[in-house]
């Protein structure tokens, strides 16, 4: 006997994979963990900032780029909701006054 043919399939069958996959991705996405991502990237720049000055400065190439960089950081920073990444931002941030301070009174 011939072997079975298989049923023809339907396109919206065929389109049922990716609606799944978008619905899988779309819950799995998390508003409050991307938050709390762009969060400690921030402070991570922040960081970052505060090495490339005292990079400048060790080299004797401190400029007034690297002190605006570090000044428009603490304008745009907010504290985290998470209480050991806010503990963390605030002495950063504390460290980025600290610095600015140093080279307002050194000026």
């Amino acid at each position: 006997p011939p072997p079975p043919s298989s049923p023809p399939v339907s396109p919206g069958l065929a389109q049922a994979p990716t609606t799944v996959a978008m619905l899988m991705a779309m819950a799995s996405a998390d508003p409050q963990r991307d938050r709390r991502a762009r969060m400690a990237s921030d402070s991570a720049r922040g960081v970052h900032l505060l090495d490339k000055l005292h990079r400048a400065v060790v080299a004797g190439e401190a400029d007034a780029a690297s002190l605006q960089a570090l000044s428009e950081w603490l304008e745009g920073f907010e504290v985290p909701d998470d209480p050991h990444l806010a503990a963390l931002a605030r002495d950063i941030a504390l460290r980025v006054e600290v610095e600015l301070a140093k080279h307002e009174a050194g000026r």
